[in-house]
């Protein structure tokens, strides 16, 4: 049997066999990390060899403090540098115009079409991971090439997993001046909260009735997961309003009328007061559950602010909420292959690099260092030309790549002058 014949078959029983397929994509990620590891970090592998040799030969072994830095995916230190990374973008471009969340819906025609047999979403989460990305990154196309929620100046998403296997992306969008949602009248341009007509658009309310209706919940619902002391954590029903308006806590609130139009939902009949706000385009374009919120007047991050310097009692106890949230969590089979494909994914968009405390951008600090040891000269020494390099990033109206033709060029002259002579 030939190479290509064994690896057909080895895929078919992969697809077909549903628990096999599960123990793989639970063994994979194993194998995997300690592929990485080994190729990764050879040096540590020789440290705990030595370390088990000197233990043998009777030396006690201490308690050692391990702090992970913020390259590695998922640490504390990790986040927290995400943060940060977002609020300079809030501090360059201001606050957050939309709040769009785009979550993965199973039954979509690309995952349907590739099932076998018996099969269920939930058997391939490795097909729902994948058809996810792909819509994802056509997602981030519609808004931020074809603007179709406007110009887009920076946005911010995060790929999260669900313990049920299905990946969702939150999404905060920076828009230009001339296309934010400034008035409760151009609202209706961004987010609607209401049931299509079935006469004059029946597809689009097959759609919305599918996707965007909450619950319901409430008394025909008490066991609904966002019930609490018997109310819904999300304040449904909402109230029936006539037009959009902006409350003076800062929220919006969509329009909402009373025309007359039900759909029945797991058995109890729905109207506008259930809908989670839409943008129709996105929803039309994706057929997935996507949520589009305006913005209120104030951004709320976690962890605490740090405009002021945080304090080390608020900042411990976020690490260990961080700790808990990690500890408790469950690692099922159904979401390994989620977790594997985007580990943490984390997108950050907008013209300002991130800064190593004062030093130059870590995605070209290889190429920097060369440039300012080859400036180095006996009378100004490798610090000193550091010095002059952070002056040079500060200054107004300089960027990134000015700064680097800039070096460049003095490279080039420096290596072209002729030698004084004795």
């Amino acid at each position: 049997m030939d190479a290509w014949t064994r690896s057909k078959n080895f895929k078919k029983i992969i697809e077909e066999a549903r628990e096999l397929q599960r123990v793989f994509s639970s063994d994979v990620p194993i194998v995997i990390e300690e592929l990485f590891t080994a190729k990764s970090d050879s040096s540590s592998l020789i440290d705990e060899l030595q370390e088990t040799k000197v233990l043998k030969n009777g030396a006690r072994k201490t308690e050692l403090l391990f702090i992970l830095p913020s390259s590695y995916i998922g640490s504390p230190r990790y986040m927290h540098q995400l943060y940060q990374d977002a609020m300079a973008i809030v501090r360059k471009f201001g606050k957050p115009d939309l709040f769009i969340t785009f979550t993965c819906n199973p039954n979509w025609p690309e995952v349907k079409n590739s099932l076998n047999g018996t099969q269920t979403s939930a058997d391939r989460s490795d097909l729902t991971t994948r058809v996810f990305h792909l819509k994802l990154k056509d997602l981030l196309k519609d808004i931020v090439d074809k603007q179709v929620c406007g110009k887009t100046l920076a946005y911010v998403y995060v790929v999260e997993f669900q313990k049920r296997g299905l990946p969702h992306a939150p999404f905060l969008l920076i828009l230009d001046q001339n296309s934010k949602p400034m008035n409760p009248d151009n609202f209706d341009e961004y987010v609607s909260a209401e049931i299509p007509d079935p006469i004059l658009l029946p597809e689009m309310h097959q759609i919305v009735t599918m996707h965007m209706i909450h619950g319901p919940c409430g008394k025909a619902n008490p066991n609904s997961p966002c019930m609490e002391d018997g109310k819904c954590t999300k304040k449904f029903p909402k109230d029936f309003i006539e037009k959009n308006i902006q409350s003076l806590d800062g929220y919006r609130v969509y329009k909402r009328t009373e025309i007359g139009i039900t759909v029945e939902k797991n058995g109890q009949k729905v109207d506008n007061r259930w809908v989670v706000p839409y943008n129709p385009h996105l929803l039309y374009e994706y057929g997935a559950h996507i949520n589009v919120e305006i913005s209120t007047h104030k951004l709320k991050l976690d962890p605490p602010t740090l405009a002021g310097g945080c304090d080390s009692d608020q900042w411990s106890a976020f690490t260990r909420q961080w700790k808990m949230y990690k500890t408790g969590m469950v690692i099922t089979d159904n979401v390994l292959p989620t977790a594997l494909f985007y580990c943490c994914d984390t997108n950050i968009r907008t013209d300002i690099m991130r800064d190593l405390q004062g030093d130059v951008a870590s995605m070209i600090e290889t190429d920097l260092l060369n440039v300012i040891k080859r400036l180095a000269v006996k009378e100004e020494s490798t610090l000193v030309q550091r010095i002059k390099l952070n002056r040079m990033f500060l200054s107004p109206g300089s960027n990134i790549r000015t700064c680097l033709a800039s070096l460049r060029g003095q490279v080039h002259s420096a290596s072209i002058k002729p030698r004084a002579e004795k």
